[in-house]
């Protein structure tokens, strides 16, 4: 007779804060966030942003113009660290074609395009 295994319970993930995302995407949790959503996130997304450029994230109390955000250049610096198949799976989840697009610089256009 197979000896029965009892499952392992599963870790709850801890959520360190919420924070808005202001531009670009964000994946964490299986999940991907794009500008205006809100992040239940693990770590504290605000140590993330640099003096020298525009903001990323903000806390869920701070109110932010979405309009005023360059979101292409961010997106565009986001998909640039990610490889291809990671570019690929945010296309499927998405729904997002990638017909003709051969390159890396060609599948990140497309993502940017369908934001």
């Amino acid at each position: 007779m197979a000896e029965v295994k009892e499952a392992k319970p599963v870790k709850e993930r801890k959520i360190f804060g919420q924070f808005r995302l202001l531009r670009g995407m964000h994946q964490e949790g299986g999940k991907i966030y794009r500008a205006g959503d809100i992040i239940d996130s693990a770590s504290d997304l605000l140590k993330h942003n640099t003096s020298w450029g525009k903001k990323k994230y903000a806390s869920v109390d701070d109110v932010v113009e979405l309009g005023e955000l360059d979101q292409d250049a961010e997106s565009q610096d986001f998909y640039t660290e990610m490889s291809v198949a990671e570019l690929r799976s945010i296309a499927e989840e998405g729904e997002i074609s990638l017909d003709g697009c051969k390159t890396k610089k060609e599948i990140i256009a497309r993502l940017i395009e369908n934001e």
